[in-house]
């Protein structure tokens, strides 16, 4: 089962002073740390053309719960919901940036992207 979740960008404080896309990547880095360590999709990795994608993609995130038991479904969906409430309490432009910035520091060089074919 999909849920896609249109999350509004415009109830922060910090969203003039910051770009929606790296608003919401920020907001995406902020629900995988810890203590919410919740894993959700970017909806652009969905979108069904590159204008969509570059459009309108970055305003949705995409979960999956197959499989899972309803015990882990709510803890999830609890987790996924302080994370927001969390991020969006964030007044201070400097702590996005903080989020933003040590992802950037992080780089993807450090992940292992093997290519398996069938």
């Amino acid at each position: 089962m999909a849920t896609v979740l249109e999350e509004n960008r415009y109830v922060s404080s910090v969203h003039v002073s910051v770009d929606p896309r790296h608003l919401m990547l920020a907001l995406w880095l902020h629900c995988t740390q810890h203590p919410y360590r919740i894993l959700v999709v970017p909806g652009g990795d969905f979108a069904t053309t590159k204008k969509m994608e570059d459009d309108h993609g970055y305003l949705f995130f995409r979960f999956c719960f197959a499989a899972v038991e309803e015990s882990a479904l709510v803890a999830s969906s609890k987790s996924f919901v302080e994370a927001c409430r969390s991020f969006w309490d964030i007044q201070d432009v400097e702590v996005i940036e903080k989020i933003l910035q040590e992802n950037a520091d992080e780089g993807e060089d450090q992940f292992d992207r093997e290519i398996i074919e069938d």
